[in-house]
């Protein structure tokens, strides 16, 4: 069985990513990173905001 992948800091991980971006497109952008919050057995997924730039 796979083994969950946790990140440990998503806002740290947000802000390096939209820092990179920003300054190679030369615009602001927003980052978010999301988890998906469903099961098998339900239809459709929400998605949860971990990390946000």
């Amino acid at each position: 069985m796979r083994q969950p992948f946790f990140l440990k800091n998503c806002d740290l991980i947000d802000k390096e990513i939209g820092e990179k971006l920003i300054e190679a497109l030369q615009v602001q952008i927003a980052v978010v990173i999301t988890d998906s919050d469903g099961r098998v057995d339900k239809k459709g997924a929400n998605q949860i905001a971990v990390g946000l730039y």
